[in-house]
């Protein structure tokens, strides 16, 4: 059983986490067998693990998850697994071909599992992977290779941005006798050189298009491609830059800016996809300037136009600042620069009417969907002699050239076109578009004729659905950016609307009737998406974090168009409004991974809060509320107070969520030490809630701002009698937990540390009850910083200890840090127990401080933060008096050697201070559980 069996390893863990590639289709077509195939395949894997000493911790599905003490079994056990599978003996056509990805981090077992970043990061590496291989991350390689078994080597693949890894990482393939060598490229993005992505297809009739891009951006700082929307500008964009990428030596960059909701955040868009981190206090756009001052690059801004004139100011102060940056943009209008140079894309050249067969095949619109509709239809054939309406595989030279007209030779409408071919022949496919070319068909006479085109072919192919598929269309057309089944599953399996409604807003004929007045199951919701992405509806979007989907800007908008036209746009956003409230809304405690999956869904959440302003503003407060919490867990700070004032000067329903809006809008001032704005804007919190009342999930947040403003007002009594006359009104767990927080840091600041003890294991007893261990880390964290003032060294490093459990299991680099700052602050001190060092005598315990105070530093500065003045202070005076025992040249030693210090070896050093200090066994049951440690903190 997962979990049992062999001692759980503890420490430096590598994690090997497997899936099966093509389960879903061997399902299908194994049926009843799968069960069998399933099991003979854990059975192999289970053997590999024990033989090599691993630990399978976990099964869910077709995955499985183990653990080793060192990677070199790990990787012997993935060798020997892998030669196990491909020598087993399947049925044929159901081969079963496991992805394996390993990864080491700090872990800790805890009831029966781990709760360790590493154990996700795990599985990211694994979805990177193909059936048959072995994707090894750079932390789980060194010194690895060798006794893993002869023959066996680590085969580099590059560099890689994965899903939940703070930075770019090397990916190793694993290599040995009997397994496969050969794969193609590995499901991440490549770190180095571009972030394009490789073209699927090749570029069908763009030649001198694409010709003169190249021979254009060398000297054009400015080059606008501009078109109507789906004559393939991002394509000959991508393809563009990849023929010159070798001749911008900082790179060419993609920034999608089409999923962006608000025009403000367009610089953080363009930051976000070059690699600029951003710094806390600092507008994206000074991070960008920054970063690419020196830079020799191309970026690719691509879908310009809904925020057309930021873009534009946001490219003017861009090529300013950035000599060497060149910007190729994509829009449907220029952009109205000075430095602009255009060039206008046109939808493909048609055949003339009659002409003769070998003249149709050679028309660049042709050949288009020709080329596509054999994907799908290998027998595809444009001969002259095939009817004009008639079925078989022939298409007629004839009908496919009306068909392209009737395109009027759109790339976009050609594609989805030729993908229907897999069930239809061309002349069917003519004869659908022309028999409901009146249905919802644009009336806007502004709208250029290929525009309505389209909004031809996708009325038509949405009638071509099943009920359930039109609704499921309409449904995940609230999604602004890529989605995951789950979330599709909120949106399209309530049923409880559709009776009410058309099939597809009136435009497609017949009844929803019971194949819709249903409520939908995960699995039909799966199958939903599945079909929608077959019919080149939905498009994957396959990635190191599992696949996720979206729609085409065109198909999104014509969708959604159909959901508000059926009455359903309102009801479907409050219901899926409803679920990300549920999941990701500010009444959830933060554990591992909230801000990580709250920033994969943002875009939809803010498209959400834009339509639910309409009509349910107390949800669309609530999830702007879940945006300024993001903005605060990631201390993206400056862009966070801009976003919330917008969002607050917006929705001004006078509500209970409302108030916990304003307080988050507050807290975000007082952040960036805009004590004034702050001070104001609680102020109106106050007011309102004493019309309204407090959410529920925000019970203190007047009376704790209110305190915070006092405290850096300098008015600590203040700031106390605040949260006392607060804690009188009986708070919520977490309110009061929140209040003994300020209470105790209001003490502090008078220098009652009696008064603060107590506040503090107040907050600490009301935080275990909660279950919040963000707010528990902070409150260990709290105590140990008062047991270290007021000389009780061992409560001190006993509470950093706990504190370290959690702040590791929830990826807060900067509480870890902190953590490294007091053990260094404790080694230094005579009497502590720790003084001796890992050296031994007291130049050894001066030597730990200086190591553990100076990789504190280093990774404060790699999470952009630092340490108050007073503890500043303290720090520095503990390296002085490292300083005089040392003497200057061991000093300077012990401070290289603890800015080189890796993370890992840090925290252990750490622990071994901590654990002496406090007198705690490395047994005891009160010993920190460690996981791989995420960056940025909370």
């Amino acid at each position: 059983m997962p979990g049992s069996g062999s001692a759980m390893p503890s420490g430096w863990v590598t994690f090997v986490l497997t899936d099966v590639e093509g389960s879903t289709r061997l399902l299908r077509r194994t049926g009843a067998r799968w069960a069998d195939l399933l099991d003979r395949h854990r059975a192999l894997l289970q053997g590999a693990w024990t033989r090599h000493g691993g630990v399978e911790v976990d099964r869910e599905g077709d995955g499985c998850l183990a653990a080793f003490p060192d990677p070199a079994a790990a990787l012997a056990a993935c060798a020997h697994a892998q030669r196990s599978l491909g020598g087993e003996a399947w049925p044929p056509g159901a081969r079963v071909r496991v992805r394996m990805g390993v990864h080491a981090g700090l872990a800790s077992p805890r009831g029966g599992g781990y709760v360790a970043l590493a154990v996700h990061q795990a599985a990211r590496v694994a979805a990177a992977a193909h059936g048959g291989q072995v994707v090894v991350t750079e932390q789980a390689a060194p010194g690895a290779a060798g006794p893993a078994g002869p023959g066996t080597a680590l085969l580099p693949l590059g560099r890689f941005r994965v899903r939940d890894f703070d930075a770019p990482l090397r990916l190793l393939q694993l290599t040995a006798p009997g397994l496969e060598r050969r794969f193609p490229a590995v499901r991440a993005l490549p770190a180095e050189g571009h972030n394009l992505p490789g073209p699927l297809t090749g570029l069908t009739g763009r030649r001198r298009e694409l010709g003169a891009l190249e021979a254009l951006l060398p000297g054009t700082r400015l080059l606008t491609v501009v078109g109507t929307g789906g004559v393939g500008k991002t394509r000959l964009a991508v393809e563009a830059g990849h023929r010159v990428a070798a001749s911008w030596p900082d790179g060419v960059w993609l920034v999608d800016l089409s999923p962006v909701e608000d025009a403000a955040l367009v610089p953080a868009a363009v930051a976000a996809a070059v690699g600029v981190a951003g710094v806390p206090g600092v507008e994206p756009q000074q991070d960008l300037h920054e970063h690419l001052r020196a830079a020799r690059a191309l970026l690719v801004l691509d879908g310009c136009e809904p925020h057309r004139a930021a873009v534009a100011r946001s490219v003017r102060d861009l090529l300013d600042a950035c000599p060497g940056v060149h910007v190729l943009a994509t829009s449907r209008e220029a952009l109205h620069l000075p430095e602009e140079r255009l060039l206008r894309l046109d939808p493909l050249p048609l055949p003339a009417p009659g002409a003769p067969a070998a003249e149709v095949a050679a028309s660049p619109a042709v050949q288009l969907f020709t080329e596509r509709a054999r994907q799908v239809r290998p027998d595809l054939e444009l001969d002259a002699a095939a009817g004009t309406a008639g079925g078989g595989a022939g298409g007629g030279a004839a009908v496919v050239a009306d068909l392209c007209r009737r395109l009027d030779g759109l790339p976009l409408a050609l594609e989805i076109a030729a993908a229907r071919t897999a069930v239809l022949s061309p002349a069917e496919v003519l004869a659908g578009l022309e028999h409901g070319r009146h249905l919802l068909r644009s009336r806007d006479v502004t709208r250029p004729p290929r525009q309505r085109t389209v909004q031809d072919l996708l009325d038509w192919s949405v009638r071509l659905l099943e009920p359930d598929e039109r609704v499921a269309l309409r449904r995940v057309s609230l999604f602004s950016g890529p989605f995951g089944l789950e979330a599709a599953g909120a949106a399209v399996g309530d049923a409880a609307a559709d009776a009410t409604g058309s099939a597809t807003g009136g435009a497609t004929g017949g009844a929803t009737g019971g194949a819709t007045g249903r409520d939908r199951s995960g699995e039909e919701v799966a199958e939903l998406v599945w079909s929608l992405a077959e019919k080149s509806l939905v498009v994957p979007a396959p990635g190191a974090g599992g696949t996720r989907y979206r729609l085409l800007e065109l198909v999104r908008d014509h969708a959604r168009g159909l959901l508000a036209a059926d009455g359903d746009l309102e009801g479907s956003a409050r219901r899926l409004g409803r679920w990300y409230a549920r999941r990701l809304g500010p009444a959830r405690t933060e554990g591992p991974g909230w801000a990580s999956a709250l920033t994969a869904e943002l875009d939809t959440v803010r498209g959400l809060v834009a339509v639910l302003a309409r009509s349910d503003e107390p949800l669309a407060q609530e999830l702007a509320c879940a945006v300024a919490r993001h903005h605060l867990a990631v201390q993206s700070l400056r862009q966070g107070a801009a976003e919330v004032s917008r969002l607050a000067q917006e929705l001004t329903a006078p509500t209970p969520a409302r108030v916990g809006l304003l307080t988050a809008l507050a807290d975000l001032h007082l952040r960036l030490g805009a004590v004034d704005p702050a001070e104001r804007t609680v102020q109106r919190a106050r007011e309102l809630r004493e019309r309204t009342g407090a959410p529920a999930w925000d019970d203190v947040g007047v009376e704790k701002t209110t305190g915070e403003v006092a405290l850096r007002r300098g008015d600590p009594a203040r700031a106390a009698r605040t949260a006392r006359h607060a804690l009188t009104a009986g708070p919520s767990p977490r309110g009061r937990a929140r209040l003994q927080n300020l209470l105790g840091l209001a003490l502090v600041s008078a220098g009652d540390l009696d008064g603060a003890g107590a506040a503090f294991r107040a907050e600490l007893e009301a935080c275990a009850l909660l279950g919040d261990e963000a707010l528990l880390a902070h409150a260990h964290g709290n105590l140990a910083e008062l047991a270290l003032r007021t000389g009780r060294w061992a409560q001190a490093a006993r509470e950093q200890l706990a504190c370290l459990r959690l702040a590791l299991a929830l990826g807060q680099r900067g509480m870890v840090a902190y953590t490294l700052n007091v053990a260094g602050r404790l080694a230094a001190l005579p009497g502590t127990g720790a003084d001796g060092g890992a050296d031994g005598g007291a130049d050894g315990g001066a030597a730990v401080a200086v190591r553990l105070l100076a990789a504190a530093d280093e990774l404060l500065t790699d999470s952009g933060l630092a340490l108050y003045d007073g503890d500043r202070e303290v720090t520095d005076r503990a390296l002085a008096a490292a300083r005089a025992v040392l003497g200057a040249a061991a000093h300077e030693r012990a401070l290289r050697e603890g800015r080189a210090l890796d993370v890992a070896r840090a925290i252990a050093e750490a622990e071994d201070v901590l654990r002496t200090a406090g007198g705690v066994g490395t047994g005891a049951a009160g010993a920190v559980g460690t996981s791989a440690v995420a960056a940025g903190g909370v």
